[in-house]
């Protein structure tokens, strides 16, 4: 009859505003998933449920007037009501960071400091192959950085150490003191890996948050995805963070869509560093895109020393022979100095 119609209608909407409409921020959602959400199964005793609960959706995506509900295919989304213009002259109180980057014992450096803009809220991306020196780069931010008024604190995220192996690799980055002795503990924390960085940087946005490495599996395409999800929370903070890099692939796991993003992007490779990306040089005669670095790192993984731009050699191309004879421009090194 017309009333338990009705009723039925009456409940569905009900179920969905109360157990699915809340749970759809940046959520997509098959008709299948709605159901199991709200515990429907395909029985003849459901089926005037879901057919009510299918009008719901109807008229939710395609007869109000506002519509809560847009469709894509087979998925449903939610309607974002009216988003908040940016009011970029008013004065937030965010600054540009005097932000820190790894540094030459012997005084050389990359020269990132001149030429690198990093504001509150950006990412940087390290894809580099194993055991090719992300580990040192990552720690040298979180060292570099650790007592930059710009942030809260330092979180370093691990995928690597236990607590014996980095204490013996910590130690070794002994020109900055990490001791916070007032609050007898390090000045920094550091935390094994997680599936869902984004929960715990909400709990840090002001912080540097430092992620050595992030491990993909199988779903290296989701990685622009997880970028975005990561830089979201972040309020003041910046977001360093690694990707592991196959020598034979050009990108970082997850390919270029792990640099989409981020404000600065990297590729790391053996003693040498090439920049991929950077969204804001300070200037265009200091701008670093895609120039290459050499550097050594010593002393277990903690100093860098001798670090300086160099291009592959115009004689060999880098191939480091010609001819099946070792190159004379470069005595087979296949780099030069700038």
């Amino acid at each position: 009859g017309f009333m338990s119609e009705k009723g039925l209608y009456v409940r569905a909407h009900e179920a969905f505003m109360e157990k699915i409409y809340p749970t759809m921020d940046g959520v997509d959602y098959t008709r299948q998933d709605m159901f199991s959400l709200v515990g429907l199964q395909n029985t003849p005793g459901h089926s005037d449920y879901k057919k009510a609960f299918n009008d719901v959706l109807y008229n939710l995506t395609h007869v109000n007037k506002e519509p809560l509900l847009a469709q894509d295919g087979k998925f449903f989304r939610k309607v974002i009501k009216g988003t908040k213009e940016i009011e970029w002259w008013v004065d937030s109180g965010k600054k540009l960071i005097d932000f820190k980057w790894p540094r030459g014992q012997d005084g050389s450096s990359f020269g990132f400091e001149h030429s690198i803009l990093i504001y509150p809220g950006d990412g940087i991306h390290i894809a580099g192959e194993g055991n090719k020196g992300k580990t040192a780069l990552a720690l040298s931010l979180a060292v570099e950085n650790i007592d930059n008024p710009a942030f809260e604190g330092v979180t370093i995220f691990t995928t690597e150490f236990n607590d014996l192996k980095f204490k013996s690799r910590i130690e070794r980055f002994d020109w900055v003191n990490l001791w916070d002795s007032d609050k007898n503990r390090p000045k920094f924390e550091l935390l094994p890996s997680v599936r869902h960085y984004e929960d715990e940087i909400l709990r840090r946005p002001n912080n540097l948050v430092i992620i050595d490495w992030i491990k993909m599996d199988d779903e290296a395409w989701k990685i622009r995805a997880m970028v975005e999800k990561m830089l979201k929370p972040l309020d003041k903070g910046v977001l360093a963070f690694c990707t592991q890099k196959r020598s034979y692939k050009n990108w970082g796991e997850g390919g270029e869509g792990g640099m989409d993003l981020v404000s600065a992007g990297f590729h790391l490779m053996y003693q040498k560093l090439w920049v991929d990306k950077v969204k804001a040089p300070r200037d265009e005669l200091s701008d670093p895109n895609h120039k290459w670095f050499g550097f050594e790192i010593y002393n277990g993984g903690s100093k860098f020393r001798d670090i300086r731009e160099v291009q592959k050699c115009p004689t060999c191309s880098g191939a480091k022979k010609v001819r099946g004879a070792v190159c004379g421009s470069c005595n087979g090194a296949g780099w030069l100095d700038k």
